[in-house]
């Protein structure tokens, strides 16, 4: 028996879930299937993403928020 689904997601860390979450919620009906390489989500680039510790935004406004993040935690 051949399975389908409406979407694939590649990848279960935080944009992957994140995607598959949303499309659930705007299609409770959809039938999605969530893809991981790893025994476990999140363990991908998710795990070593230094999230708001970085500064390379093109928009001011980001760019601001992070350093001002990466101060915060400094102190």
């Amino acid at each position: 028996m051949i399975k389908t689904y409406d979407y694939i997601v590649v990848g279960a860390g935080v944009i992957g879930c994140a995607t598959a979450y949303y499309l659930q919620k705007h299609n409770p009906n959809a039938r999605i299937l969530l893809l991981e390489k790893n025994h476990r989500v999140g363990l991908g680039n998710t795990s070593k993403s230094a999230a708001l510790y970085r500064t390379l935004f093109s928009s001011p406004i980001n760019h601001q928020l992070a350093a001002s993040s990466i101060a915060f935690y400094q102190t």
